[in-house]
């Protein structure tokens, strides 16, 4: 935390990828900020969902759903990341017995201050509850070593009495329900990994070892209860239904969630990783059998991960698929209470009335695919007893609870990939991102070749192929192609091979595998990534003394005078590669982390130091003026003994870059805004490393905040949000956060 009662969140790169690395399947957010825009937080937790499918974020919905001045609530209150698509945004409940006070109303209402949706691109939000007002959690004592719990429960704190003799305390807030959620969650992993699916006893199925994040989503989505209301004061209840964005889904409950054998008595069917293209239909086909005692609904729940949107997207989804229910009389029911089919959430469930005899159809659609396929779950309960419907696709294969598809199913007949197309500078054609990318590229479909031609043009899996492109391209690298190695110095880890897609060592060289992305971490079942066990990587039983070597394209700046530097730092996975050209080319042209710079093996004739400008195709030019080439880079100082109205210094904001973007404009403490003091904001003073005297060459910033292209909102990354703990500690009895 910081003396502003703020915290200090990692930056994108670093907040998921250690605790994955370690073997974390979930990540519990109980913090958010205070936009409610889609931005690169929201994005980064889309995207590593998508890169990692079997990594589950959860995130608390946050504490501003109610109105203390007028006594009603707050829509549309949800904030980053807890608007993302690939998390569970957990909203809270009242809690029961001696958790609540006098006047409470218990589990079936929702607490007055839980942040309701939708978010601004129209998607329902939380998408679960659960108990948060209140909870009792680890309360550490300042300046206390070994504290302990109480000896007995009747000493435990309760909303309204507290006691600083033991290290715990109760508390309220969203904050609290999102680790209740992740307990569940985990429960449900534990489930399919220890082999309890379908009949609920241990050990008696198949193990599923890596469930996907969607799968268990779906399970706790489909299981989720209806509540009843929302209790705003002690006299006043608001009633309240599915999916209105007060409580979404419902409220968690693993006993109407999974069969547990001698506690409930309903049937579990789940289907995973089934991949979905564009136009298909999937059928599945239920027949109720005997009544249960412990549900008469038959209830089936669909979950893909979405790939990520672009900050500020007022349309989030990308894949949108959809599913229907019908009855054997012919009427249709639509997911999430609709009339018709959901075109915003990438979460779809349908609950009807069954009885005995009664025969229901499902079917799943590939409405709007733009990648070449999207793996969804479905899980469904009811009473269709021991006689498991088997899937009939209309015109698909039968999928299987297998790891991801591999990618050697061609595309359709109709589209070849750009003949003679490779990517510049590297050489690589579309084969590449078959082997290093999802399907439809999202993370690399910017790549471009020499003339300026997108893999996302070129490539039929990067979606288009030769469709609505050139014809011409160039069939020859303008640098040296790294595909073929050196003589090995190194040797890989003996039989090591990633858990996740089977690749090799010699996989990751083929596809000359950027090892600085996720791919780098992908790790086998003895928990040893790619990095530490590759030679390409780095790892091997030698150091990687430069089997391929990069340079990044010396004096090069963006139109913010940022170098390769910058978005080493800020921008490593380069999601913002084809903006801010100054003229001199794109980040994904001219830096190593990027894809770009002068690559070449150690030991062969080294390339030249940089194509001439005239060389570099421009794919975003711009009317700014490129810097001087005539002399050495320019580099930036910020103004001396500048402080903003919190007393922050440029140091501040150089350890919290994202925030210039909002910010940069704010808290002028009668000595200029960061914008103007800064250099990473882009203020401060321009300076030439060849000048002997060191002499300013401009004393105004180097780039106006208002010069950038007009599409940066939503281009580069946005500032980086105020963010405030989503927990509330008050001990008030009063039902206001």
């Amino acid at each position: 935390g910081t003396t502003k009662g703020t915290l200090d969140v990692p930056l994108n790169d670093e907040l998921f990828v250690g605790g994955y690395t370690a073997g974390a399947k979930f990540h519990s957010a109980s913090w958010g900020s205070t936009s409610s825009d889609y931005t690169s937080y929201a994005q980064w937790f889309d995207y590593f969902a998508q890169v990692a499918d079997d990594f589950l974020p959860l995130v608390a919905a946050g504490n501003n759903g109610f109105d203390a001045s007028t006594g009603g609530t707050i829509m549309g209150s949800i904030y980053n990341p807890a608007l993302a698509k690939n998390v569970i945004t957990v909203g809270a409940t009242q809690s029961t017995g001696r958790d609540i006070f006098t006047g409470m109303k218990g589990l079936d209402y929702l607490a007055n201050f839980s942040s309701r949706g939708p978010t601004l691109d129209g998607r329902t939000k939380p998408d679960i509850v659960a108990p948060g007002a209140y909870v009792v959690s680890a309360g550490s004592r300042i300046d206390e070593i070994g504290e302990c719990e109480p000896p007995h429960p009747s000493r435990l704190p309760t909303p309204t009495e507290d006691s600083d003799d033991y290290a715990v305390a109760s508390f309220r807030g969203t904050s609290m329900a999102t680790p209740v959620t992740t307990g569940t969650a985990a429960l449900v992993r534990q489930y399919f990994v220890e082999g309890w699916y379908p009949l609920g006893i241990k050990g008696t199925g198949t193990p599923i070892p890596s469930p996907s994040a969607s799968l268990i989503k779906a399970v706790l989505l489909n299981g989720a209860q209806s509540i009843l209301g929302v209790q705003l004061t002690l006299s006043i209840v608001k009633p309240v239904s599915d999916y209105d964005n007060n409580a979404n889904f419902g409220r968690i409950n693993l006993l109407s969630s999974l069969t547990l054998d001698g506690e409930n008595d309903f049937a579990t069917e789940v289907h995973d990783r089934v991949p979905m293209v564009n136009g298909d239909e999937h059928v599945y086909t239920y027949q109720i059998g005997e009544s249960c005692e412990s549900t008469s609904d038959l209830s089936a729940t669909l979950v893909w991960t979405d790939p990520y949107g672009a900050p500020g997207c007022m349309r989030c989804l990308i894949n949108d698929l959809d599913i229907t229910m019908e009855k054997q009389d012919g009427v249709v029911v639509y997911a999430n209470g609709k009339d018709d089919f959901d075109r915003v959430n990438n979460a779809e469930r349908i609950r009807v009335p069954a009885t005995p005899g009664d025969t229901f159809t499902v079917r799943v659609y590939g409405s709007n695919l733009a990648t070449l396929f999207q793996n969804y779950a479905l899980v469904v309960t009811g009473c269709f007893g021991e006689n498991y419907p088997t899937r009939s696709p209309t015109k698909s294969s039968s999928p299987t609870t297998s790891s991801m598809p591999t990618t050697s199913s061609a595309p359709s007949p109709v589209c070849e990939d750009l003949p003679g197309w490779v990517d510049f500078p590297d050489g690589n054609d579309c084969s590449f991102y078959e082997a290093t990318d999802a399907p439809g590229c999202p993370n690399s479909g910017a790549y471009s070749s020499a003339d300026g031609i997108y893999a996302m043009d070129a490539c039929c899996y990067c979606r288009k192929g030769d469709l609505n492109v050139p014809s011409s391209a160039p069939s020859t690298s303008m640098k040296p192609s790294t595909s073929s190695a050196p003589t090995r110095i190194c040797d890989d880890l003996p039989g090591w091979v990633d858990a996740r897609y089977g690749l090799t060592c010699a996989d990751y060289e083929d596809a000359s595998v950027d090892c600085d992305s996720p791919f780098g971490y992908l790790f086998d079942e003895s928990g040893i990534n790619a990095n530490e066990a590759c030679c390409w990587c780095g790892g091997g039983s030698n150091p990687m003394e430069g089997l391929v070597q990069c340079e990044d394209t010396p004096g090069w700046m963006d139109s913010y005078g940022d170098g390769c530097a910058w978005y080493l730092e800020n921008d490593p996975f380069c999601y913002v590669g084809s903006c801010c050209d100054a003229g001199m080319g794109t980040v994904l042209e001219n830096c190593c982390q990027c894809g770009g710079g002068n690559r070449y093996i150690e030991g062969a004739e080294s390339p030249s130091i940089s194509p001439s400008l005239s060389q570099v195709p421009s794919v975003n030019p711009t009317t700014s003026v490129p810097p001087s080439t005539s002399h050495a880079p320019n580099y930036c100082v910020d103004e001396a003994d500048w402080y903003d109205a919190f007393g922050d210094n440029c140091t501040w904001y150089d350890d919290h870059p994202f925030v210039c973007e909002e910010f940069g404009d704010c808290c002028d403490a009668g000595v200029g805004t960061p914008n103007k003091a800064c250099c990473v904001c882009g203020g401060g003073s321009l300076r030439l490393i060849d000048d002997g005297n060191n002499s300013t060459v401009t004393a105004s910033p180097m780039v106006s905040p208002s010069a950038g292209p007009t599409s940066l909102p939503s281009d580069r990354p946005t500032a980086k949000p105020t963010v405030v703990p989503s927990s509330s500690p008050s001990k008030h009895p009063s039902l206001v956060p």
